[in-house]
């Protein structure tokens, strides 16, 4: 708890703004390196089975040092400014979870000594600190440099094709830029995608659940373990090498608080994610989610945007 003391005394500064911000950094590296032990035993490898109270006085002088920084980002303003301020992935949280029994791992991870039993992940956004609708969307926009369309797509005809409505991020996304390729590999699923593309028409997404359903009975393809009855998987995006990506829709569920599922072509292994669409693939976009089957040596980062206009 001493050590919690130090660091939080030693990057405790003055000013505002980024001025403080360097203060609290240069006193937080500088008691680091003067009291290198002291700094392992709080940031090294955990005591086995030990976890800390989250009232205790362990866990209350590990915020002190959290307050440091917060002071230094944040005092002066007011709650309105904090709101709109935008902290890519600083919302994004993972948690490991296991692999259906007897599942095979994933292809891409045979021979390079990863645990084949520990697959899934399920990754959520803090409602809390995510009061954002869609920065995320507008902040793809920006970064790729979408070339408006002429005009917004009939989302009441898509949805009712569909079935179901379409989220508000992903929807925004769309009427900026139309469908491509992010990455050179994570294929967007778009209504009328024309002529050659209708295995990334949106519209046709209720019909690829109805085909998924039937792989299901046949288990030919093995469904997520926590599917509800009632709920569909309509796909959004996928790879051209066997992954998908779904929302997981189902009655009561609003489109914006759809969860995100991923999968391989067998069924095998399955990812949640319960992010907003655009969170998703901005995360991805930026490299701060990472997944097991999304392989980042397929994505091409100097092109970050493609549209299907210019294949």
């Amino acid at each position: 708890m001493e050590a919690y003391e130090g660091l939080a005394a030693a990057g405790a500064g003055h000013g505002r703004g980024s001025t403080a911000m360097l203060v609290a950094a240069e006193g937080y590296r500088g008691w680091a390196l003067e009291n290198i032990q002291l700094f392992h035993l709080i940031y090294g490898t955990p005591l086995p089975n030990y976890r800390a109270a989250p009232n205790g006085p362990t866990t209350s002088a590990a915020r002190r040092i959290s307050a440091v920084f917060h002071r230094a980002l944040f005092d002066g303003y007011t709650p309105s400014p904090r709101r709109t301020t935008e902290a890519p992935g600083a919302c994004v949280r993972a948690r490991r979870g296991r692999r259906r029994p007897g599942a095979p791992a994933a292809p891409f991870l045979a021979g390079r000594g990863r645990d084949p039993v520990r697959t899934d992940r399920t990754w959520t956004s803090n409602p809390e600190e995510c009061t954002r609708m869609t920065t995320s969307a507008q902040q793809l926009i920006e970064t790729a440099r979408l070339a408006p369309l002429a005009g917004p797509f009939d989302w009441e005809q898509v949805e009712h094709r569909l079935g179901a409505p379409v989220p508000q991020d992903y929807r925004k996304l769309l009427d900026a830029g139309g469908g491509g390729l992010w990455l050179d590999y994570l294929r967007l699923y778009v209504p009328a995608p024309g002529p050659g593309l209708k295995d990334v028409d949106l519209e046709r997404s209720g019909l690829e659940f109805e085909q998924l359903q039937d792989l299901f009975e046949d288990e030919v393809v093995g469904p997520p373990d926590d599917l509800d009855p009632d709920s569909r998987l309509l796909p959004w995006a996928s790879t051209g090498t066997g992954v998908t990506l779904y929302w997981q829709v189902s009655p009561e569920a609003a489109a914006d608080s759809y969860p995100i599922r991923v999968s391989d072509r067998n069924g095998d292994v399955w990812e949640r994610y319960d992010l907003l669409t655009t969170d998703l693939l901005l995360g991805i976009v930026q490299g701060e989610v990472h997944s097991e089957l999304l392989n980042e040596s397929w994505m091409e980062r100097d092109v970050l945007f493609k549209p299907y206009a210019d294949d």
